[in-house]
């Protein structure tokens, strides 16, 4: 049976795998926050879905940042694997229900604007990931 995701370690203890692909089981976010359906537990309450949502949230962003960080020191060869990353953040189906507008709508308003922020800067990384590096940048 798989283990219920409200038991998730504390984000801080959690968030240690930049780079790995599992990311959306880490952070409890291929859970689905709406339902348990095929789960022999309750549905969620309002206040554990919040709070794995806000687990999602740090797990993005130290994966977002690690790979910030990877951006501003690796050689140029690399932006487009960094690119790619960045993409499938934004496209993976496991996701959307903190990125779609229609699914974040559904969502406090502080939440909302943290997710909006957070894709907003993938966005902006991405960009630069695609843009060519500066002078001081080439290794």
């Amino acid at each position: 049976m798989p283990v219920r995701s409200s038991t998730v370690d504390p984000p801080n203890t959690q968030c240690h795998w930049p780079f790995r692909r599992d990311f959306g089981l880490c952070c409890g976010v291929r859970y689905d926050l709406k339902t348990t359906q095929g789960y022999d537990e309750p549905p969620l309450s309002d206040f554990e879905k919040s709070k794995l949502r806000h687990q999602a949230l740090c797990c993005l962003k130290a994966e977002l940042s690690a790979w910030a960080r990877l951006l501003e020191s690796a050689p140029p060869e690399a932006r487009p694997m960094i690119a790619t990353t960045l993409r499938y953040l934004q496209e993976d189906a496991d996701l959307v229900s903190n990125r779609d507008e229609a699914e974040l709508a559904q969502l406090p308003t502080d939440e909302q604007e943290a997710f909006t922020r957070f894709w907003a800067d993938v966005a902006a990384m991405l960009q630069k990931a695609e843009t060519n590096p500066g002078p001081n940048q080439v290794k």
